[in-house]
């Protein structure tokens, strides 16, 4: 049994003195080596110690390694990381091939400053001897920016050259760094092709990795199998959110039969051991912890107050993630009061240790003027900040404040290349948006055909506007073939995400029968869905459908009517005629002549011809005025002077009929031939009629003209 009663060093010192004198720093290291591994004598780490400070007095090597080791794990000797560091040191000065790195885990422990300057020296130093841990290392430091300035790219470097040696965790960084373009683009296949090294060598928190890429297919074809199989690996080294996506997996069926059983199993394990950990203070595990709980996280549980228990905690312990999620609960007010004060305090603690993303939402606070005095000054070099860790929000947003001068000069050159780097990251937005600077040939030479390519680059993440985009190019053959079917497709899966303009287009396409075989039932349904998110044109049609009961669409005149006053109230002056004449027929409104008319003379006073016309068929007829055929007649004239064939048609019939002007059959025939002219109908048969009529009239005695004799 080993003795771990600790004694002065130098008491024991000179108890060996006389003994030691004669021995040779290598038997003094021997000796200190029996001691320790109990080798022919009694296991004693004190009186290892003292051979070993003998003989690493002395300069040799390998007892200063081991007695650095003893200081710095306390065996037989107090704990003291200097003095370990300081052996270590000299080992390593003598050419101890692990002294370096030792001595650099040493002095970062310390979290010194200086010590940490110095550990990177000796973690680099170890690592240009092929030390794979020290490469490792060294990468991890310059990824957090410890005893060298932050360098994500150089982080990269290091971490490949330990990947490329088969160093599993260096191979997991790699591919995270590529997932979230950290240090290098945003490559998602790249990505998937480290984390599976890593994950192949057992390494849990990769298998976990590969699991969740799988899952997403980011990188690799979505394959839920392939998912189910290294999350169970994972679950089965004890990683909690392994357990989660099982649950999940087996709850819905996804690569698995569905059972509920075994979902509510792997469930009540992550929690199980995430509250383990969280209760033990581990702040990841708190954080984790905390989204099972936030329904906007997972969909999973419903409980923001003790969601927002979790992520406090989390932060409190220095979880950057955390301390982003803290700021925007205060800043929402949910699990909490809403305070914006507490909002920024922790947006600026997580953004002052590092993270991008509460950089940016920093930045923001700044530019908006949300929870601290506006400044889009300090708000850019917030931006400016998380940009330089490449978040692709900050570059979209550096984008967009160049592209309208916000804060900056406005340049649409410089907006064009910030919304490139965030597209190149894969944000959608940017996608779209440097489609959309290609089409409007804005910052860049305008180019239809690149401006589709990136459109439907948006389009396949799911972006509705890009959907939208590409779904119109195809309709007018810009930039690319038309394409009716395709533009139905983009424009259907637009609008089933709830964009307005695409659901009015494919109502229209629907209502025309456009592409697809024309259905009035269906483009009454986009007409509708479009309309109440408050689109005047798709309000405007299905106010026409339902008034009308077009195509079989049940008739609701009452909301048509509704429609129209609405549209009227919004400026639209084409829905006064269709308006005054349900006042005047009394339909979906009670009639009301008074109303018709006033309408109808505000109309045309704006030269409407179908109001003028109306307001002429209702001094014909004598409905809420006096009759006169005189005043018809001159609003039907002031009508088909605007080129309105059926106000034309009604001239015919007055001259024909001698009213409100003499009778006049060539007048009449000029005008019946003008509205005919214009498709009019009716005036084409009247045309046909008084042609006979007057053909009778001046030849009686031709065939057919004439009535029979005895008749």
């Amino acid at each position: 049994m080993k003795n771990h009663r600790i004694l002065p060093l130098s008491l024991v010192v000179s108890l060996f003195l006389a003994v030691a004198c004669t021995k040779t720093p290598a038997e003094m290291y021997q000796l200190g080596l029996k001691n320790e591994k109990g080798l022919g004598v009694p296991a004693s780490d004190l009186k290892a110690a003292t051979w070993y400070e003998k003989a690493a007095e002395k300069n040799h090597r390998d007892a200063q390694f081991a007695l650095a080791f003893l200081y710095e794990k306390g065996r037989g000797v107090a704990k003291d990381m200097n003095k370990a560091a300081m052996w270590y040191e000299k080992a390593a000065k003598s050419g101890h091939p692990e002294a370096p790195f030792r001595l650099a885990l040493a002095l970062e422990e310390s979290g010194n400053a200086t010590n940490m300057a110095r550990a990177m020296e000796w973690f680099k130093k170890a690592a240009e001897t092929g030390d794979v841990q020290a490469m490792f290392r060294v990468g991890e430091m310059y990824l957090t920016g410890r005893g060298v300035p932050k360098n994500p790219a150089e982080a990269m470097v290091w971490y490949r050259k330990a990947a490329e040696k088969n160093h599993a965790r260096s191979q997991l960084r790699l591919g995270e760094m590529y997932k979230d373009g950290i240090g290098i683009p945003q490559d998602a296949e790249e990505a998937a092709s480290w984390l599976k090294k890593a994950a192949e060598q057992d390494l849990p928190e990769a298998q976990h990795a590969m699991g969740v890429t799988y899952f997403n297919g980011r990188g690799l074809q979505q394959n839920y199998e392939k998912a189910l199989f290294w999350f169970k690996k994972a679950a089965d080294q004890g990683v909690p959110m392994s357990h989660f996506y099982l649950g999940i997996m087996y709850r819905k069926g996804y690569g698995v039969m569905s059972n509920v059983q075994e979902s509510n199993q792997y469930l009540r394990i992550c929690m199980e051991k995430l509250n383990l950990s969280a209760e033990a203070g581990d702040a990841e595990s708190m954080y984790h912890l905390a989204t099972m709980y936030d329904v906007d996280a997972y969909g999973l549980i419903d409980n923001i107050q003790l969601a927002f228990k979790w992520y406090l905690g989390s932060a409190q312990k220095g979880y950057l993630d955390a301390q982003n999620d803290v700021a925007v609960l205060y800043l929402n007010g949910r699990g909490t009061g809403k305070n914006l004060q507490e909002a920024v305090k922790w947006f600026r603690v997580a953004a002052e240790a590092g993270s991008a993303i509460a950089q940016y939402n920093l930045g923001r606070r700044y530019l908006f003027g949300n929870g601290v005095e506006k400044n889009q000054a300090v708000g850019l070099e917030w931006i400016r900040k998380a940009a330089a860790q490449n978040y692709p929000d900050a570059y979209y947003q550096l984008g967009t404040m160049h592209e309208y001068g916000e804060g900056v000069t406005s340049d649409p050159a410089e907006a064009l290349k910030y919304y490139k780097k965030a597209a190149d990251l894969g944000h959608s937005n940017a996608l779209n948006d440097y489609g959309r600077m290609f089409y409007l040939g804005k910052g860049v030479a305008a180019n239809k055909v690149e401006a589709f390519k990136w459109y439907e680059k948006a389009a396949e993440k799911g972006n509705m506007y890009s959907q939208f985009n590409v779904a119109y190019m195809y309709l007018n053959a810009e930039g690319v073939k038309e394409n009716l079917p395709e533009a139905i497709h983009w424009f259907t899966k637009a609008a089933l995400q709830g964009f307005d303009q695409a659901q009015y287009y494919l109502a229209l396409m629907y209502y025309r029968g456009i592409g697809v075989a024309a259905n009035p039932k269906e483009s009454e349904k986009w007409f509708r869905k479009a309309a109440l998110q408050g689109h005047l044109r798709a309000a405007y049609h299905l106010a026409i459908i339902v008034e009308t009961g077009e195509g079989g669409v049940p008739v609701d005149a009452p909301l048509a009517a509704r429609l129209y006053q609405i549209l009227l109230e919004k400026g639209m002056t084409e829905v006064t005629v269709p308006l005054a004449q349900m006042y005047k027929d009394g339909r979906g409104v009670e009639k009301n002549f008074a109303k018709a008319l006033e309408l109808l003379n505000k109309a045309a006073m704006d030269k409407i011809p179908e109001a003028m016309h109306e307001i002429g068929n209702m001094y014909r007829e004598g409905l809420g005025v006096n009759a006169s055929p005189t005043t018809a007649f001159d609003y039907y004239l002031k009508a088909a002077n605007l080129g309105y064939a059926p106000s034309m048609n009604n001239l015919g019939n007055m001259y024909k009929e001698g009213l409100g002007v003499p009778k006049n059959d060539k007048e009449a025939e000029a005008w019946f031939k003008k509205a005919a002219l214009r498709g009019n109908v009716k005036a084409k048969r009247a045309l046909d009629e008084l042609q006979k009529e007057i053909q009778q009239q001046q030849n009686p005695g031709a065939p057919g003209t004439h009535t029979p004799p005895g008749k």
